[in-house]
């Protein structure tokens, strides 16, 4: 059985997808772009260690604000599908509430793995 997409479905589906893969996408980029920096960074003979502090620093400040907006695009999907939501299913409702859900669990996450850049150095040895 195929299912016809409405033209209210297909005109705010780009904003929900976002909303919901937004904060996954801002996490993974912080986790793989940041430790690999670092791991780069610190290896034997590396020409420039104080260069990607700062560059982790703005990886991981670009990808909270990636989650901030998702979350705020969610939100914004939410509100306006209150109450009148036409899609099969409730889909609109739907991923609009699992994007508010997961934005805010992944903007915890990437405070979290932000956190230890502010006190920590990067190529920090152990005493």
């Amino acid at each position: 059985m195929v299912t016809q997409v409405t033209k209210a479905e297909a005109g705010g589906s780009g904003w929900l997808w976002f909303g919901v893969l937004g904060g996954p996408a801002g996490w993974s980029l912080q986790t793989l772009i940041g430790s690999e920096l670092d791991e780069i960074a610190c290896a034997p003979g590396a020409a420039v260690p104080a260069i990607v502090e700062p560059v982790v620093l703005a990886v991981s400040a670009v990808c909270f604000a990636i989650t901030i907006l998702a979350g705020l695009a969610s939100w914004r999907c939410l509100r306006a599908t209150s109450g009148r939501d036409d899609t099969n299913g409730r889909r609109a409702s739907w991923m609009a509430r699992a994007g508010v859900i997961t934005s805010l669990f992944f903007v915890i996450a990437i405070f979290q793995g932000f956190l230890p850049s502010l006190f920590l150095s990067a190529c920090q040895v152990g005493a």
